[in-house]
């Protein structure tokens, strides 16, 4: 089975004004390269052989940064006219990949998380979805049963729960934008639009097995903000 990925690159990136008036988020340097570049190395060192990049914003510097790097696999644009968020950019890929799991990974995203074991890890639950979750403050998080079965959401600052089976006994983490869906996933989703995945994630976990994968030990970046990319940058100092 070959080992593919989409990462999410067609944001906008506006809370990285004004590093993003000119390019796109996915191409702003840290740690001394593009973010999108760190991303797919650690896929290629990870084995990944297709890779596909979501584009909309800055689209055509996308296209050009990528075709002026010799990556060690097959590299594939999806465009999107308009911005179709995780979901609508999840199907409007969907004829790139071949049949199988697929890895997904936010472009503004920087972990150092064993992206092989969350793949390896899937495959043996044979579930629909797997959710790389990372212990850190966050006010909005999954709920897991004991089971580590997906059952819920809460936003911590408004005490808003949003259930798809209720348990009286639970862990709740935020999800780190890293994780891997069956090409199943595809009978459950929207065939075209604009949505996100994570409403969509609570309504399939009704019925199917959605499982949370800890990942420990490891740094966790979000770099979409001015402040948050400055905090990944003083951590390679």
């Amino acid at each position: 089975m070959i080992k593919q990925a989409i990462v999410f690159a067609a944001g906008l990136g506006t809370r990285l004004q004004p590093l993003t008036n000119n390019k796109p988020k996915v191409l702003v340097e840290v740690w001394g390269k593009p973010i999108l570049e760190l991303i797919i190395d650690k896929l290629i060192a990870s084995g990944f052989k297709k890779i596909v990049v979501n584009t909309h914003y800055f689209a055509n510097q996308v296209e050009l940064f990528l075709k002026s790097k010799n990556f060690d696999a097959d590299i594939i644009i999806s465009y999107e006219e308009d911005i179709l968020e995780t979901g609508g950019g999840l199907v409007n890929a969907k004829k790139y990949f071949d049949e199988g799991d697929i890895l997904i990974y936010n472009g503004d995203i920087l972990t150092d998380i064993d992206v092989s074991d969350l793949w390896n890890k899937h495959i043996e639950s044979d579930c629909l979805v797997t959710l790389a979750s990372f212990p850190r403050t966050s006010t909005r998080e999954f709920i897991w049963d004991s089971n580590n079965v997906l059952c819920g959401w809460r936003n911590t600052l408004t005490n808003e729960y949003k259930w798809s089976n209720k348990v009286d006994n639970y862990i709740a983490m935020p999800f780190g934008a890293v994780h891997v869906v069956s090409t199943n996933v595809f009978n459950y989703l929207p065939t075209e639009g604009k949505f996100s995945l994570t409403p969509l994630y609570l309504e399939i976990a009704k019925t199917k097995t959605i499982k949370n994968q800890i990942v420990e030990n490891t740094y966790w970046f979000d770099i979409g903000s001015i402040d948050k990319l400055q905090k990944a940058n003083d951590f390679k100092k």
